[in-house]
């Protein structure tokens, strides 16, 4: 018997031990790879938008669709490089988004305009065929009780528009629940006005499906996170379940949307440390966050997860990024830093990158994915040595024309000699900032370029380069404006502050003080920006300007 009792106890001991979960080592990845197809576009599809390709299989072909001109949608075999099908969707409506399931469904997004009349008037999501006629435009259908019962107001919900990848898992299709031009996370009105983590659309049932959670997890009343670029990354996981990332975290989210239970995964970066907040509520991110996650993906036919991660050229002079490798059940496997070529699509039998090689050709790399036998902490620490080399020389840089109490004044005097005690400085960051707001103050200074010539104004444009910066002014025939500096390496772009806002930004000196150094927004240029520009406030012809005294 006592033999017996021995033998059991060990044969638990065993089980036990077996149960244990197996410590899985890190390693070091490379991307290979295997083989190159150039796709030569038709003369009519080469204004393409590149991000929103998108790879199927139709009838045994492997088929990569484009989006040209946000208007029509090529379909090109990439196996044969030829074009199989175009299809044009509505003319009078700006696209926004498609994601094509077969030729029976081919589901299409159209930006809103009016919110009340598209919620009389449902035109925004359309059900769309292979031969591109509309099948079915869907409506709003929606348990206002439900929503209010979970403590949301329809008004932050509906209507969507849909995600950058807008992911479709078991009929069902997701929508985000808040609007880039968010600006207040963290604050007590977003904290009292809570917005849901998801919203699906069930295609069977015809009908919007609201999480009881709500959306921005770990975001409490005073910490703050930006929202102008991408915030949630959606897609589908291994498990055919939506998955969610938000760029200030390392935790992936996957949504049991039949239980409306949230699975946190953990998928932390070695090379990322903690995002801090924001001092304070701001959409703006482009100064403000040094590191960011971004989309993760399943290759369906490795089995690995890949989490994209990105390092801010504010902060490391140029644009550096990675991926985090992980197995099918979230298990961190090792990260690649900074390789030329990225996973983008992938089934069950191929992985590839697909990139524009010219404005006409667009070339797609079939990729293997391979663990290689170099030492995983020699690697990380290399990654890390690069990340700080880069970092120390950008604070180096800065120091050089942060030493005094204003970086725009700093640098124009170190290349401009002023021998005013009076004079404004209206710096450009070229091709950043609000659509149009540019626009409207170049136009500004070239219908009254005599005045600003005669005065003490300067344009510093802040450019990637000479012929950036000179190809914007050349639209508004600035190009040999008086005073006009050229800041060729976006040196105020990286020491711009103001929570990442690079709207036109305007510099006004009196007496050799600055009195005035503010980027403002959009809506402040007419009354707060373009009247700083002048001495005095400008009058308008056919206008009557009152100056009120605050």
């Amino acid at each position: 018997m006592k033999n017996i009792a021995i033998i059991c106890l060990l044969l638990s001991l065993c089980v036990v031990s077996c149960k244990k979960t197996q410590e899985i080592k890190p390693a070091v990845y490379d991307i290979e790879v295997t083989s190159s197809v150039d796709i030569v576009l038709d003369e009519n599809d080469r204004a393409y938008i590149h991000p929103f390709a998108q790879f199927v299989e139709i009838d045994g072909a492997n088929v990569l669709i484009i989006n040209v001109g946000n208007g029509k949608l090529s379909f090109y075999d990439i196996d044969t490089g030829l074009k199989t099908n175009e299809i044009y969707t509505d003319s009078t409506k700006p696209f926004h988004n498609y994601r094509f399931i077969n030729k029976d469904s081919i589901f299409v997004s159209y930006y809103i305009g009016n919110r009340d009349e598209e919620l009389q008037n449902p035109s925004s999501f359309q059900l769309m065929n292979y031969e591109g006629e509309t099948v079915t435009v869907f409506g709003y259908d929606i348990d206002t009780a439900d929503v209010t019962n979970k403590g949301f107001n329809l008004d932050y919900i509906l209507p969507p528009s849909a995600f950058f990848t807008m992911p479709i898992c078991e009929n069902k299709v997701l929508f985000p629940t808040y609007s880039i031009k968010v600006g207040n996370v963290g604050t007590s009105e977003f904290m009292e006005n809570p917005i849901p983590f998801a919203l699906m659309y069930d295609l069977d049932k015809q009908e919007y499906v609201i999480s009881k959670h709500r959306n921005f997890p770990y975001v409490t009343e005073g910490v703050y996170y930006p929202t102008s670029k991408s915030v949630i990354y959606a897609s589908v996981s291994g498990n055919n379940k939506p998955l969610y990332r938000y760029n200030y975290s390392s935790n992936v989210f996957e949504w049991d949307f039949e239980n409306d239970e949230i699975i946190t995964h953990s998928l932390k970066s070695r090379l990322i440390d903690t995002i801090m907040p924001t001092e304070k509520p701001t959409r703006y991110s482009e100064n403000t966050l040094e590191y960011y996650y971004g989309l993760i993906q399943y290759d369906k036919c490795n089995k690995l997860y890949y989490a994209q991660m990105y390092f801010n050229d504010i902060f490391y002079g140029s644009p550096q990024h990675g991926i985090i490798i992980a197995d099918k059940n979230f298990n961190y496997l090792g990260e690649i830093y900074n390789n030329v070529h990225w996973p983008c699509f992938s089934n069950n039998n191929l992985l590839f990158d697909v990139y524009p090689k010219n404005d006409s050709v667009i070339t797609i790399d079939y990729l293997k994915i391979i663990k290689t036998k170099r030492d995983y902490n020699q690697y990380i620490d290399s990654c890390r040595n690069d990340l700080q080399a880069k970092k120390k020389a950008i604070d180096d840089y800065k120091a050089r024309f942060s030493a005094g109490n204003n970086t725009v004044v700093n640098f124009l005097t170190a290349n401009v000699k002023i021998d005013a005690d009076d004079y404004k400085i209206l710096t450009f960051y070229v091709n950043e900032g609000c659509l149009g707001c540019s626009d409207a103050v170049y136009d500004e200074i070239r219908n009254n370029r005599g005045f600003f010539e005669e005065t003490q104004f300067y344009i510093v444009a802040s450019a990637s380069s000479k012929s950036e910066a000179m190809a914007e002014l050349s639209k508004y025939d600035l190009q040999d404006f008086k005073n006009l500096v050229i800041d060729s390496t976006n040196v105020l772009k990286r020491l711009a502050g103001t929570n990442g806002l690079l709207n036109p930004r305007i510099t006004v000196v009196k007496d050799k003080m600055v009195v005035l150094d503010s980027i403002y927004s959009a809506r402040d240029f007419e009354k707060e920006l373009i009247p700083n520009m002048y001495d005095a406030p400008p009058v308008f012809s056919g206008e009557v300007v009152v100056i009120i005294e605050q």
